[in-house]
């Protein structure tokens, strides 16, 4: 699965370089690096998804530099490709910043469904009442890696 992902990415990428050349400067064609960006995500690799910014950053200040016939003052064009540099780097850091999250909801999420099978196993070893089962439950979550206050 990660190489189909690393290919679409390094295909894309040639496919928007190419388009970035042969357009003219009046497009914003640095914009569309992002879509290799968001498509790195599922490769679960942070190191290749920088890798994609840099490498989207340096064909974006690349594309810049190839001769075109616009009516756009040389000002108008360095901010737009200033502009899509700093697109492609917020759109990868809030990328990363969401997997990051998402990978954190997830173990969370594993830990309270390991808890509570543990509970229920416990209940079911010793009858407890549930008075006594949330003070089990209360010392258990405590002696655990997942403190209590991240259970709500």
């Amino acid at each position: 699965m990660n190489k189909q992902i690393y290919f679409m990415c390094c295909l894309f990428m040639v496919m928007f370089f190419v388009l970035d050349i042969t357009t003219p400067l009046s497009m914003a064609d640095g914009a569309l690096y992002m879509t290799i960006i968001f498509l790195s995500v599922w490769a679960a690799n942070k190191r290749f998804t920088i890798t994609l910014a840099y490498v989207s950053t340096i064909l974006t200040m690349i594309g810049y530099l190839f001769p075109h016939h616009t009516f756009r003052t040389p000002t108008e064009l360095i901010t737009d490709r200033i502009l899509a540099v700093v697109l492609i780097w917020l759109i990868t850091f809030s990328t990363m910043r969401r997997v990051e999250v998402n990978e954190q909801n997830f173990v969370k999420s594993e830990t309270l469904i390991r808890l509570e099978k543990e509970l229920v196993f416990l209940r079911a070893l010793h009858n407890l009442c549930p008075e006594c089962l949330s003070r089990l439950h209360k010392q258990f979550c405590e002696k655990t890696v997942l403190p209590l206050e991240d259970l709500k």
